[in-house]
């Protein structure tokens, strides 16, 4: 990294809605190194963006995804 990206980063964050966050300590975990020296290895494809949401209800009582309220 240098310093060009995060400067644009910072600039371009207020017009884009978005939060900005920085995990500068989690680029050092093995979990996190492994799968970047792969994509840089070329062993496998490079991440794209993705976006996923669920917003369908449910009810504890029929079981369906039961596990997710706090009950």
């Amino acid at each position: 990294m240098n310093y060009a990206g995060p400067k644009l980063m910072v600039e371009t964050t207020p017009a884009s809605n978005c939060i900005l966050g920085a995990a500068y300590y989690r680029r050092t975990y093995p979990k996190v190194r492994r799968p970047m020296e792969l994509i840089c290895e070329g062993a496998i494809a490079r991440p794209m963006p993705a976006h996923a949401s669920s917003n369908g209800g449910f009810t504890v009582e029929d079981g369906w995804r039961a596990w997710k309220p706090d009950v």
